[in-house]
């Protein structure tokens, strides 16, 4: 399928020229797991929240109370809270960390290596490998509003501080929705966004690696 990337022929094709102990099957196997761990993780921060925010079309005092810290809930609510953050924080993680593990598949498979571990990456990558469909998805990856997202906030909380969460009560309606908060990583500003649009813009990200696994195929010489 054109929508798919062929894991298991570049399985069989990484098996056969590096073996099944080698270091190229294990950066292979080390996608799909990430790939799990990213769902896992995606899914758990989406519904910490599900049973605890009430959004009602009549004004309901439940949010505000929360947000207050008086409701006979507190701690139920604080413990999603942390579970949403925690696993929002998770998910980011593993986007990025996918990618980085992508890029030393590419440098083995199709750089023989050149690049030492410590200096591989997504960004040495793109530049080292010939004028290629993969390298134009790398380009435009790299350039890509909710890839810079993801890599600022894993980097912001990696070496800086953790970017917060905060819950935001309605005046009006008493409704209530999380939020990321906003941050700054060098010279670029990200705005406060929706914690559902946060996550749809790492799922998105995350999805672009099927594209870039079915060029690596291509140019590995593994069978369609």
């Amino acid at each position: 399928m054109k929508d798919s990337w062929k894991l298991n022929e570049l399985r069989d094709f990484i098996d056969k020229r590096y073996g099944v102990t080698s270091r190229e099957r294990e950066t292979l196997d080390s996608l799909g797991r990430y790939d799990g761990l990213f769902v896992h993780h995606m899914k758990t921060a989406r519904d910490a929240m599900s049973g605890i925010i009430e959004n009602h079309t009549e004004f309901a005092l439940t949010n505000v109370q929360y947000a207050l810290g008086v409701s006979s809930r507190q701690a139920e609510f604080d413990r999603a809270m942390l579970v949403s953050e925690a696993n929002m924080l998770a998910c980011l993680h593993a986007v990025r960390s996918l990618y980085e593990v992508f890029a030393q598949l590419v440098n083995c498979l199709l750089l023989n290596g050149v690049l030492t571990v410590k200096e591989c990456n997504l960004n040495t990558v793109a530049k080292e490998i010939p004028a290629s469909k993969l390298k134009s998805l790398l380009e435009e990856l790299l350039k890509d509003d909710e890839y810079a997202y993801v890599a600022s906030f894993v980097n912001t909380a990696k070496h800086r501080y953790l970017v917060g969460q905060v819950f935001k009560v309605q005046a009006d309606s008493g409704n209530a929705e999380l939020f990321v908060r906003d941050f700054e990583y060098g010279a670029k500003k990200f705005a406060r966004r929706s914690f559902t649009s946060a996550l749809a813009g790492a799922i998105e990200v995350k999805n672009r690696v099927v594209q870039c696994g079915q060029a690596l195929n291509a140019m590995s010489g593994v069978e369609a």
